[in-house]
């Protein structure tokens, strides 16, 4: 290829990143709201929703702007100084218009949604968001078979749980915006059905490499930039997966744990620094397969984040993790697969492989984690 050609695949992959840094700089910075279904006797339904209720209460105000009776501080700085007595207040003047924005579907049918209560955990520190827990019921006919549950979408992402009586979650969804959650089979409460478990979380973990996992996906791409050769990349995959599954172990068992605002602009960092070795170094070094050992810890405690912020069924943690965990690698090969794919369709007879796919994939990738360092950091 000549210098012209060149310049234009280069200009390709930066105008490409550009184009994505505004869809992929969020990461997992948004926590999710977790809205746990239980079915109580006497065909009553129970739903406890753990959310940030003053970003509940600046989208109910947004949605009802054209109401004169919604007096309350719509800049979330003034609502977060409330005392929790004054923030329950307001969510109770304002909960029918809440309950007009869910919904609560037995077979594809509506039921009638309540308020019981509100609980509002007290935290003290200004900068980290309150917790809320709110308590809905319904009546639901007591031979349903499925559930769904819906939200103003709005009101942010959310993890939808069935729970037993015992609080045991058995089936964990996550949805982003869409209109409700899939079905939730109601069949064999409390769920003693190992097979069901098992493929519930290897589709969880999967789903959390594709399409979720954008940063874990480039952090691969910048492994498999380095060299296609299959033994390097073997090593370095090793190296990761070991590590990964050692610190997702340790903090599902609470023996470790890193608080999610450090984790996630580390890993950031480590997207940065694959990318420009990838650019200075032609060859696998001593200390690359160490330094992809320590990404991987850290990446294992961005996956624990988000297989905790699930829920885990109490007495099933380690099938739980196993399944998790082979979903998240069935993601990665499913990756790199591509990758080695695309690599002999288009490129396996291009001797400058590393000039024109190489240098400019990895100043992507690298861009990309800068982006994403500085987005974790401010929010």
């Amino acid at each position: 290829m000549d210098i012209r050609c060149k310049k234009t695949i280069l200009i390709y992959f930066l105008n490409l990143n550009l184009f994505l840094l505004p869809v992929i700089s969020s990461g997992h910075s948004e926590k999710p709201s977790k809205t746990s279904l239980y079915a109580e006797s006497a065909g009553v339904f129970r739903v406890e929703i753990e959310t940030n209720l003053e970003k509940i209460l600046i989208q109910i105000k947004q949605k009802y702007a054209d109401e004169n009776e919604l007096f309350f501080p719509k800049n979330y700085e003034n609502l977060r100084k409330l005392d929790t007595n004054k923030l329950k207040s307001i969510f109770f003047s304002v909960s029918k218009k809440f309950l007009n924005s869910t919904d609560l579907l037995f077979d594809g049918k509506s039921a009638d949604l309540s308020l019981r209560t509100v609980n509002v955990i007290s935290n003290i520190n200004l900068k980290e968001p309150r917790r809320s827990i709110l308590i809905l019921e319904a009546k639901y006919p007591v031979n349903a078979m499925n559930v769904e549950w819906s939200w103003y979408e709005k009101f942010g992402l959310n993890v939808v749980r069935t729970m037993d009586i015992d609080g045991k979650a058995f089936k964990s969804v996550w949805y982003r915006k869409s209109p409700k959650s899939p079905p939730l089979n109601l069949d064999g409460m409390p769920g003693n059905n190992f097979v069901n478990r098992f493929f519930n979380y290897l589709e969880i973990g999967f789903s959390h490499i594709i399409p979720k996992g954008f940063d874990h996906i480039i952090f691969v791409l910048g492994i498999f930039l380095l060299s296609t050769n299959w033994k390097i990349m073997l090593l370095q995959v090793t190296c990761f997966t070991i590590a990964h599954t050692m610190t997702l172990a340790l903090s599902l068992f609470e023996m470790f744990n890193m608080p999610g605002r450090i984790v996630e602009p580390l890993i950031a960092l480590s997207i940065v620094y694959v990318g420009i070795e990838n650019i200075f170094t032609e060859r696998l070094r001593m200390w690359r397969p160490i330094l992809i050992f320590l990404f991987g810890l850290l990446h294992g405690l961005g996956f624990a984040g988000a297989l905790i912020e699930l829920g885990i069924p109490m007495g099933y943690y380690l099938e739980s993790l196993v399944a998790f965990n082979l979903g998240i690698e069935a993601g990665q090969i499913l990756v790199i697969g591509v990758a080695y794919f695309i690599f002999f369709i288009f490129f396996y007879k291009i001797s400058s492989y590393r000039k024109y796919v190489v240098i400019p994939g990895s100043i992507t990738i690298s861009t990309i984690g800068i982006w994403m360092f500085f987005d974790r950091i401010i929010s």
